[in-house]
């Protein structure tokens, strides 16, 4: 156990975990290989039932603290609160427990934050190799500054394994919502780049692997938690109507193929309150009215139609970005 007494580290490094102890072995060496030493590691076991607590204990490392939920399988969003709310580092960064670092993840990061010229700099960003059943690719961030529209508009880093997160600049606002079962990330970083400026290391020192999907996460209908995360921020979006209908097109999109034309219609018809006269999206509301067949154009339509709403269309990459201006951000509920 680790002497909270102790001189706090630097960085806190937030891992949850459930039913990991085949692979957690990898992420947790990423960590104890890092060039940067001055951190602890909270692991945060949302009520595993294999050997995860018992391989965490053999490292014997006073740097690692080992924390279980309770009560057990409340989700990652709660477990990497327990983390937060523990860990005394003045940087925080979050790690899956079957992803991996390279060395020089957390020295690199850190040093951006010591570097550079933007002022309140709360999150940098680095990049980030994702391995796929069908192969790897990398995300490279580009973004600097204020960067909240960005992030509304699905451009940019929507992950929380890359960031590193200075808590004195997050301005209470370094908290997962743990309602939404889909898209807390996507909701944490909106919320920070509305209170600070985000920077980036380019080099992709992150290793993510999609390979499987036993990962802590309640698996809840995505389009739903998605539609609340725009409701949340709708004020802002109808400056954005471009953004709008895409977002809501994207998720009647998603609706239709898993079968909900109803939703799928309720969706669309929202996209189109901020662009009435896209082609696209009325053509797509006609095909929610035909069943089957419909449901097979709007499948090919998606590939042959440039700009077709897609939920996945989360682009990456350099884009024209104006300055955001601070907005107002409600602080975390009480409790």
């Amino acid at each position: 156990m680790v002497n909270r007494e102790s001189p706090a580290p630097t960085i806190s490094v937030v891992m949850p975990t459930y039913n990991r102890g085949y692979i957690i072995r990898r992420a947790i060496d990423s960590v104890i290989a890092q060039t940067c030493n001055d951190w602890e590691m909270v692991i945060v076991d949302d009520g595993s039932n294999d050997d995860t607590k018992e391989i965490i204990a053999s490292y014997g490392d006073s740097r690692i603290i080992y924390q279980r939920q309770d009560p057990a399988k409340k989700g990652a969003a709660a477990a990497r609160n327990l983390g937060i709310t523990s860990s005394r580092g003045e940087y925080v960064a979050f790690i899956d427990s079957d992803d991996q670092w390279l060395p020089e993840k957390l020295e690199k990061q850190y040093q951006v934050f010591q570097t550079t010229d933007l002022e309140n700099v709360g999150v940098v960003i680095c990049g980030l190799r994702i391995f796929e059943p069908g192969g790897e690719r990398i995300v490279s961030p580009s973004r600097r500054g204020w960067v909240r529209q960005d992030l509304l508009a699905l451009r940019g880093n929507l992950s929380n394994i890359n960031m590193m997160i200075k808590k004195s600049a997050a301005q209470g606002q370094l908290w997962f919502d743990e309602s939404l079962k889909s898209s807390e990330e996507w909701d944490l970083q909106i919320r920070l780049a509305g209170v600070s400026q985000y920077d980036y290391c380019a080099d992709a020192v992150v290793h993510k692997f999609e390979l499987s999907n036993d990962r802590v996460y309640s698996g809840t209908n995505i389009p739903d938690w998605l539609s609340v995360v725009l409701e949340r921020y709708e004020d802002e979006l109808w400056a954005m109507p471009k953004v709008m209908a895409r977002h809501w097109g994207g998720i009647g999109l998603t609706y239709w193929n898993l079968g909900y034309p109803r939703q799928a219609r309720q969706a669309v018809r929202r996209g189109l309150k901020a662009r009435a006269w896209s082609l696209r999206l009325n053509l797509y509301l006609l095909t929610t009215f035909t069943g089957k067949p419909g449901r097979r154009l709007t499948r090919s339509l998606q590939g042959v139609v440039a700009g077709w709403p897609r939920l996945s269309s989360r682009r990456h990459g350099r884009v024209r970005s104006k300055e955001n201006t601070r907005v107002g951000i409600p602080t975390q509920p009480a409790g």
